[in-house]
């Protein structure tokens, strides 16, 4: 009788999930790009996307020209792919009959860097590694389907664009880029941490490797930028719906059954050693993921978190999103992020979202593609920004001259 109740018990306390707050905020102006030292995109989860069927597809290369132009600099606009960038399960093999529809998805999110300006100012798209990337497989047969994603990376549009797989292949990182004066970005592959069977020696030299970073950064804005994020109120880190299993999944959740979820054993193995490093040496500004088909916003509580951590998972998906401590907020909306770094040391994030009827365009009999992929590209607007670091204190007020 006991294993019955136990899972009532779940269901019920399933139930009381809550809604994620109403946004609150005062909208922040969008800068002067003579303000501007360095342009962030977050998007992640485009593992479904088709570029003439994904309304944010086009937006979003729209966005990475425009900024591209109004900043004329070599390198001021990045593109973080935060994973799951092939659905369902990585690049197959040359020859298989799937790898077709697999590029096509790839292909997707390269066409967002491939914009004239975008390629005469050499700006650059990052892929980070999601489960899906790995074919939610392990060891070899994973490395392979990782190995296909980063050659066919390497070899888009003959090499003029700039885009390429972080960290690399089969490695867990981290792996550092410098973007202008005042960024460095921090790459993780999370999921080779959760494969069964890596020697703790390995581990143990990622957490030396994050030290290292943490004690030499100096005044850089730390971003760390993986495929599973470091805390969620998604169906991966946070609470999940009744319905959802009745209440099974719940029990699973709770038991770090599933090793995709950040309560799972492996992955709480490499969010503490994180949290001991923050606490120790120096919290990142930002730490950018996935994984969880949600827009979030969470802002860090105590020194062991990241001072702001944000999920845009939602390019191709969308799915539940609960409550978070310090959570600003939370959606589950098809959408992305941008973040402008100002040359006086300010941070600042805007969200920009649709509605779920432009998640794809042509999934419904009958519907007029181009219509709704007309209406789709225009429909995005700002659904939240926030300030995420005040200006130097040092630095003198620019006007952009």
């Amino acid at each position: 009788m006991r294993a019955p109740a136990a899972l009532l018990a779940a269901t019920l306390l399933a139930a009381c999930v809550k809604e994620p707050p109403a946004p609150d905020f005062t909208p922040v102006p969008v800068p002067d790009p003579a303000v501007i030292d360095q342009v962030v995109f977050l998007v992640g989860d485009a593992g479904e996307a088709l570029y003439d069927h994904t309304p944010l597809m086009p937006h979003l290369r729209d966005e990475v020209e425009r900024w591209s132009g109004a900043l004329a600099r070599e390198e001021a606009v990045s593109v973080l792919f935060l994973g799951d960038n092939v659905y369902p399960s990585g690049i197959h093999d040359v020859g298989d009959p799937r790898r077709i529809q697999d590029s096509l998805h790839l292909a997707s999110q390269v066409e967002v860097m491939a914009g004239p300006n975008a390629i005469r100012w050499r700006n650059r798209g990052f892929f980070v590694a999601g489960n899906h990337d790995w074919g939610n497989l392990y060891g070899l047969p994973g490395l392979q389907r990782i190995k296909n994603q980063e050659r066919m990376l390497d070899s888009a549009y003959g090499g003029r664009v700039r885009v390429d797989l972080y960290p690399e292949a089969g490695l867990p990182g981290p792996q550092v880029v410098d973007a202008g004066e005042a960024v460095r970005f921090v790459f993780l592959d999370t999921h080779w941490w959760l494969q069964a069977g890596h020697d703790h020696i390995l581990r143990d030299t990622v957490f030396f490797n994050v030290r290292e970073i943490l004690r030499g950064s100096g005044d850089r804005a730390l971003v760390f930028v993986s495929h599973h994020p470091f805390v969620s109120g998604g169906t991966h880190g946070g609470p999940v719906p009744m319905w959802r299993g009745m209440g099974l999944l719940w029990l699973l959740n709770k038991t770090g059954s599933l090793v995709q979820d950040l309560n799972s054993p492996i992955y709480r193995e490499l969010q503490g050693g994180l949290e001991s490093l923050f606490r120790e040496i120096h919290q990142p500004l930002i730490y950018a993921a996935g994984h969880d088909h949600s827009l979030q916003v969470i802002e860090g509580i105590g020194p062991e978190k990241p001072q702001w951590s944000l999920v845009a998972g939602s390019a191709s998906k969308t799915g539940d999103v609960g409550p978070a401590p310090g959570m600003r907020y939370g959606a589950d909306k098809p959408g992305y992020m941008r973040l402008a770094f100002r040359r006086d040391g300010a941070v600042e994030l805007h969200v920009y979202a649709t509605t779920d009827e432009f998640l794809h365009c042509g999934d419904a009999d009958g519907e007029d593609v181009a219509t709704c992929m007309r209406e789709g590209v225009i429909s995005f607007e700002e659904v939240f920004s926030s300030q995420l670091r005040e200006p130097h204190p040092s630095d003198p007020v620019t006007d952009g001259r």
